[in-house]
């Protein structure tokens, strides 16, 4: 398993300026933004203001200096939290209008009425107005779209002071880098900020242990990638543990360890082996059963694992017991990662450590369409957990058959 940086961008936001002023449109320009093709993009914006139902804004495919895919427009309201769709792929992605939450950069062309009732050009002015005027223009029913026919070089990213992220804080009542959407359900129902019923509603009801027993146990014995790829991330967890919480010569041994979505116990099993204190949770019943079953038939350096059934919620463990937090191919799941993200950091010590496995997404498919919510980039993922009160540390990925991603971070950050 090779180790990755999870690089942070420190680029700033753009300001705003009028371009030009219709009686159909108002277009606005970044100053980040370079060249814009078509020259004159003011006719498709203008057409898509009519055509498009409820939209009040629209902006352009953004493009990196390399010719990369920087931003098909920014979500927020989403399980990842905010973040820009399509970054790092190929220019031609994206053929169809995208709906979003906010458009941050490049060029946007605001229907006249819109643009005056959230304040005119004062809106735009400083580092996250072009954010808020969007979210506002959302809370209102009004639809942003961004045109992959309109495409701008602009690759600046959208970066604020604390006064300024709080502000907006204040102003919409959630942190809007990483929303608790439990938290804006309830401030904002019945506005058009919930309007992604696809990323709000939860996953299909998750049949695996029902229907296949054991899987996990299976695929360890009969299938050597399987089990190349559960000790590799065993190891690298132990690892990573190891040094993080200064623990020396005397390795994980005692170290409490959260199972976080254990499923029928196999990697719960692999930790207790190299040491670690186990407790595994789980919200389907079936799993902690098959859980408790295999495991009873192993034997342990240490403890033998502990399993509990647990609903969705607050987590009922005591706060600051846990050394360790592991959550293997579950955040993909869960359709409100940030609180679950906050629990963990809660019920972990000062300075424990946080490990998340998941498949990493890839432009074309995910790997489970039916079961995921939502699929992580590494950088999607490293920026959702340093939100949430991480410090990544250390990342990597697994080898091929599969495409995981693991992030190892410590509890704590600012």
């Amino acid at each position: 398993m090779t180790p990755t940086s999870t690089p942070r961008s420190t680029a700033a936001a753009p300001a705003w300026s009028t371009l030009r002023r219709t009686d159909d449109v108002v277009l606005l320009h970044a100053a980040s933004a370079g060249e814009v093709r078509p020259d004159d993009p003011l006719p498709a914006f203008a057409r898509a203001l009519v055509t498009i139902h409820r939209a009040g804004i629209v902006g352009a495919k953004r493009l990196s200096h390399d010719g990369r895919l920087h931003s098909m427009g920014e979500m927020v309201i989403h399980p990842k939290g905010f973040h820009s769709i399509g970054r790092g792929l190929p220019a031609e992605a994206f053929g169809y209008p995208e709906e979003v939450d906010a458009i941050t950069g490049g060029v946007m062309a605001v229907r006249p009425d819109l643009f005056n009732e959230l304040g005119g050009e004062t809106a735009f002015s400083g580092a996250l107005d072009a954010l808020a005027a969007c979210l506002e223009a959302r809370r209102r029913g009004w639809r942003i779209i961004t045109l992959p026919e309109v495409i701008v070089a602009d690759d600046a990213k959208v970066d604020c002071s604390a006064a300024e992220h709080e502000s907006l804080v204040l102003r919409f009542g959630f942190d809007w880098r990483s929303p608790d959407l439990d938290a804006v359900r309830r401030l904002h129902a019945g506005t058009g900020l919930l309007w992604n019923a696809r990323f709000l509603g939860g996953p299909a009801r998750y049949l695996k242990y029902e229907s296949r027993p054991a899987l996990h146990w299976k695929s360890y014995a009969e299938v050597p990638t399987y089990r190349s790829r559960a000790e590799a991330i065993v190891k690298f967890i132990a690892e990573q543990a190891t040094t993080l919480l200064s623990r020396g010569t005397s390795g994980v041994a005692g170290l409490a360890l959260l199972d976080f979505g254990c499923g029928d116990g196999l990697f719960s099993h692999l930790f207790a082996q190299r040491g670690f204190s186990v407790t595994g949770v789980d919200v389907e019943s079936s799993a902690i059963a098959q859980a408790r079953e295999k495991t009873d038939q192993q034997a342990y350096p240490g403890p033998r694992p502990a399993f509990r059934p647990v609903e969705p919620g607050p987590l009922p463990i005591p706060a600051a017991s846990i050394d360790v937090a592991v959550m293997l191919d579950v955040i993909e799941h869960l359709p409100n990662p940030v609180a679950v993200l906050q629990d963990l950091r809660c019920v972990l010590k000062p300075g424990g450590v946080l490990a998340v496995v998941t498949p990493e997404w890839q432009y074309g498919g995910w790997s489970d369409a039916i079961y995921h919510i939502c699929e992580y980039t590494l950088d999607e993922l490293a920026s959702q957990v340093r939100t949430c009160g991480f410090a990544p540390a250390q990342a990597g990925r697994v080898g091929a058959p599969y495409r995981d991603v693991i992030l190892v971070a410590k509890s704590g950050a600012s």
